[in-house]
């Protein structure tokens, strides 16, 4: 009977134990992979990039194979004759070229003004082909449709991919908020719970006259103020615990408030030695998705400054065309009939054409500019992250230090408040001193882990940032 109760006991004891660890464990890769997984954001940039590459297939239609039919019938007067045509058309994108192969067969008579409907009994079997050899030879308005849409698949990649750096990014800042705000907390209720021990004994001894009851009146004004303390660091916490929860999210994409426990501590630094940012300048400019959003509308304008200049070009068109008649009719339409055609147009004025170059070419500049400025901003983002992780290194263990002397002062005051050579009023102001240092120093480690959330998204450290 005795061992089942231990072992009932050692159960349930290790259940609650688990329940524990399971709430008060909430670590940074939870967060990341939640926020990847079912951030709103990151959503709706997969479902833009999805819609643009829709875009795609729907400029490649202008090179669907179509089926054309076509039928005459004269139903009145002194010509009876109908015919049918039927003709498939295959488009291509290079040279502007069409393909079509097709079959028309005719019935009665037709004027002399309209022979050519006349076929043989057993119909016309035709084949065309049409180029282009200047003018939308090498792109027209189908092909700059399909090129820019295809350009706009790869920005709303990079968009993708920087609303996933921007959110996860955010997201690590709030986790790290969260724990700071946590620990401050902590930090805060342990000052309250000395003084709160404190008013206790005051409150026994002004009672049996070892200490006049102002003191413990006095004391109770400590109290009263470090109430006030812990309510602000509470509810820093609880704003704390909100914000985190936009990016904590369950399977559902419903947000999770995470566990307002008082076991949060912000971890030790993992770097031990400064970043040099400055010196990954080179590979950043290759990585950062706003360099490839303004390389793809840089290309899409210098597409559409080909397309105006293609307008400009002469028309020359070749057409090449070979039928033969089947059965039996006249003589004139037996064999095979081959034709060769060229179709010339030369545009005398083209101000629709000369303004879209003109203008290509002003956004042409705009973007290099463009460009020129974000490698400037990118320079100066990595020279401010280098400095200012170095700096943040520092008052980590600046305030550090502060948080040790101020615990051997403390110490100390205590030690003297024991032989009587202190008053309370010292003693207060001791411990409070100790706890703004502790209050700095996560302070600085907050510091410490947002400029290097501000390192991993500025420098695209996708794994660090878990993102796929």
């Amino acid at each position: 009977m005795h061992r089942l109760a231990f072992a009932l006991f050692f159960f349930l004891f290790a259940l609650i134990a688990n329940a524990g660890l399971a709430a008060s464990t909430l670590s940074l890769e939870d967060v990341l992979r939640s926020s990847f997984a079912h951030f709103p954001e990151i959503q709706e940039s997969q479902a833009k990039r999805e819609a643009s590459e829709a875009s795609v297939q729907a400029a490649l239609g202008a090179f669907d194979p179509a089926l054309n039919n076509s039928s005459t019938m004269r139903t009145t007067g002194f010509y009876d004759g109908s015919q049918t045509s039927t003709k498939v058309v295959q488009p291509f994108q290079d040279y502007n070229a069409k393909v079509s192969a097709g079959y028309r067969v005719s019935q009665g008579r037709f004027p002399i003004y309209d022979d050519f409907n006349y076929t043989n009994s057993g119909g016309e079997f035709n084949l065309e082909l049409f180029l282009s050899l200047l003018r939308d030879r090498d792109i027209d308005d189908d092909r700059l449709a399909l090129w820019n849409s295809r350009l706009n698949v790869t920005k709303a990649k990079q968009q993708e991919l920087l609303t996933k750096i921007s959110a996860q990014h955010a997201a690590m800042k709030a986790y790290y908020e969260w724990l700071a705000a946590g620990q401050i907390m902590n930090i805060q209720a342990e000052l309250l719970s000395i003084a709160e021990q404190r008013q206790k004994g005051l409150v026994e001894r002004s009672k049996q006259g070892d200490v006049a009851a102002i003191t413990a009146t006095e004391n109770s004004q400590y109290i009263f103020r470090r109430q006030g303390q812990l309510n602000d660091a509470k509810r820093l916490l609880a704003n704390a615990s909100a914000n985190l929860a936009i990016y904590y999210r369950g399977d559902d994409g419903g947000m999770i408030m995470p566990d307002q426990s008082s076991g949060l501590h912000m971890p030790q630094p993992e770097h031990s030695s400064p970043l040099y940012a400055t010196k990954e300048v080179s590979s950043t400019y290759e990585s950062r998705p706003e360099f490839s959003i303004i390389e793809a509308e840089i290309e899409q304008q210098k597409n559409e400054l080909s397309s105006g200049e293609n307008k400009l070009l002469p028309r020359v068109d070749l057409v090449v065309k070979t039928s033969k008649d089947n059965g039996d009719a006249s003589n004139t339409r037996r064999g095979t009939e081959n034709i060769v055609g060229v179709n010339i147009s030369i545009p005398l004025q083209n101000n629709t054409a000369k303004g879209s170059i003109s203008k290509a070419k002003a956004n042409l500049r705009a973007l290099e500019f463009e460009r020129q400025m974000l490698r400037n901003k990118i320079t100066q983002q990595l020279q401010y992250i280098e400095n200012d992780i170095g700096a943040a290194a520092r008052y980590i263990d600046i305030s550090g230090n502060e948080v040790a002397v101020a615990d051997k002062v403390l110490e100390a005051e205590r030690k003297i408040f024991g032989n009587g050579g202190s008053d309370y009023f010292v003693l207060n102001m001791r411990e409070e001193q100790l706890t703004n240092a502790k209050i700095k120093n996560v302070s600085a480690q907050l510091d410490y882990y947002k400029i290097l959330a501000n390192y991993y998204a500025a420098t695209v450290k996708l794994d660090r940032l878990y993102i796929q």
